[in-house]
């Protein structure tokens, strides 16, 4: 009972911060396109999925977020230790206003350990929750093609890898190589890790 408890206050305190992230991007920052970076989305998604124990959602979800979200915050604790940034990708929050980065910064700091903690306590595996990373990002493309260059959400058109060359057909290439190389890895070792904690 009380892991349920724990469970269940893990998905709303992510419904929680979802939602002041979203209203945050409408009513504050008045941007809407923004709420289609995959982090942005991130809170919500994985708190309803662990309301309503679904490890297809969740790991699918996650396997999504994990690189971008950890190297953002490799990069602002990087940051906030050195006064540089190693990547980039958090640069931005120093332009945000003080409600801006208290939304940013949630997100990027709660979501993955509040989802991963919830993955293990329900622990059930989900072989096939690639599918959900392939549905998002199926979703996701002809909105991002519709904003274009201009928001370059999800750096659809370009990375911001400053030591990494800028490469023919990036578009292209860049969510084949996501999903097999990125979602694929860190679903297997989801699910591996879940066999391995419940024994």
């Amino acid at each position: 009972m009380r892991k349920d408890l724990f469970i269940n206050l893990i998905g709303i305190i992510l419904i929680i911060v979802g939602i002041y992230r979203l209203l945050q991007i409408i009513y504050i920052a008045e941007d809407f396109p923004r709420y289609f970076w995959l982090c942005n989305s991130s809170p919500l998604i994985a708190g309803f999925a662990i309301l309503f124990r679904s490890s297809f959602v969740l790991i699918g979800e996650f396997s999504i977020i994990f690189i971008p979200q950890f190297l953002w915050s490799l990069d602002f604790f990087y940051f906030l230790f050195t006064k540089n940034f190693p990547i980039g990708s958090s640069m931005y929050v120093l332009n945000e206003t003080l409600l801006s980065q208290i939304a940013s910064i949630s997100v990027h700091f709660l979501v993955l350990p509040l989802s991963l903690t919830a993955i293990f306590l329900i622990g059930k595996e989900s072989k096939r929750a690639w599918k959900f990373s392939f549905v998002l990002f199926s979703i996701l493309i002809p909105i991002i093609l519709y904003y274009g260059r201009e928001y370059n959400l999800n750096f659809f058109f370009q990375h911001n890898l400053g030591f990494l060359p800028i490469i023919s057909f990036y578009s292209v290439i860049f969510p084949i190589f996501y999903i097999l190389l990125v979602v694929f890895p860190v679903n297997l070792l989801i699910n591996f890790l879940i066999r391995k904690f419940k024994k």
